[in-house]
């Protein structure tokens, strides 16, 4: 790629943006077989997840599996900020997930009187938000999460 094309994608996209961008560029150039294969690993999630639907109304787990971190200074370079990102399965495999907050715990480095908010993703199958709604509404009523 002439380096002209990678300042005009640095310089006029977010960070995050110009990082997918690049990548998928340069992945399609030296790997043209790894986007057939990451929408076949796709729909072998999107299988899974539907055998579990299949079994019940909504799933629910962790929002991410690691409690929260203090956010890096806005001064932080980019790295910084994309080594703390993540993204989840349902980004990709179209069902609809609600993250609402649970409760709350401190940062892995402190201050242990920061509390910061734990999420519980509730997940169902595809074309039905509604439970999903319902359940969320319902946990909001039942429990004020900033105290359990």
């Amino acid at each position: 790629m002439p380096d002209s094309k990678i300042k005009y994608i640095t310089n006029q996209l977010f960070p995050n943006s110009a990082n997918t961008m690049i990548n998928g560029l340069y992945a399609g150039e030296h790997y043209p077989m790894l986007h057939g294969k990451c929408h076949n690993l796709l729909r072998k999630l999107r299988l899974y997840y539907d055998v579990a639907l299949s079994e019940v109304d909504i799933l629910i787990m962790p929002t991410t599996p690691w409690v929260a971190k203090v956010m890096p200074h806005p001064n932080a370079s980019p790295l910084t900020h994309f080594s703390e990102a993540r993204g989840l399965p349902f980004d990709h495999t179209g069902h609809p997930a609600l993250s609402i907050p649970c409760g709350v715990l401190s940062p892995p480095e402190g201050p242990e009187s920061l509390k910061l908010p734990v999420g519980m993703q509730l997940v169902s199958k595809h074309h039905h938000e509604l439970p999903l709604y319902r359940a969320g509404l319902a946990w909001s009523e039942a429990f004020d999460w900033k105290n359990v």
